[in-house]
């Protein structure tokens, strides 16, 4: 007797087991239709999110899930948990929306963002003196490989921000001449002529 009662426990058991897991499935599906249907559909109320869901629902077919509606407490339930969870808001227009996040670096991040701009803006007037006074010399003789080979002798500088900072100085200080070697302006119109 004993062991039929051992036995029907574990049947029940099991039973409410696979019961929470399907259940556990399907909240979680329906947490992420919603959330779908909310993120692609800006401003949505509550009546849009609802037959957003049925449609969704409908084309379902790897668990059993109620196809033709959602009872209005279980979808404000979903609702209320992405909520909870910040992911969408309900704005004083009764519609809601996603919340997106924002990437917020940490107060060590900025300070480190914060102090290489600082050193940049400090090694820009340095670097367009070396290469005013290298174009004055080399007039139309270095491509920009070259010049920054020379100017990364004497300036601790990595390759990209150079060449961003030599292209921000065209046009004003110095020039790029059809052949790609570079002069400063004043003398590239002299060569060009």
């Amino acid at each position: 007797m004993s062991a039929l009662i051992a036995a029907f426990a574990l049947a029940i058991s099991l039973w409410n087991y696979w019961e929470d897991a399907e259940q556990s499935k399907i909240e979680k599906w329906q947490e992420v239709a919603v959330y779908e249907f909310i993120l692609n559909n800006k401003l949505s109320t509550f009546q849009d999110i609802k037959v957003g869901y049925i449609t969704e629902a409908q084309q379902i077919t790897t668990f059993s899930l109620p196809k033709n509606e959602i009872q209005d407490d279980a979808l404000r339930k979903i609702i209320l948990k992405l909520q909870s969870n910040n992911l969408i808001r309900l704005r004083d227009t009764g519609y809601y929306e996603a919340v997106l996040a924002t990437y917020q670096p940490n107060p060590t991040e900025m300070m480190d963002i914060i102090k290489r701009q600082q050193h940049l803006r400090d090694l820009f007037p340095i670097v367009k003196t070396k290469v005013i006074d290298l174009l004055n010399k080399d007039c139309g003789k270095l491509n920009q490989d070259e010049i920054y080979r020379y100017i990364s002798d004497s300036v601790d500088i990595e390759a990209p921000i150079f060449i961003d900072m030599l292209h921000s100085m065209r046009g004003i200080e110095v020039h790029m001449l059809k052949d790609e070697t570079w002069c400063t302006t004043y003398d590239s119109e002299k060569i060009e002529k």
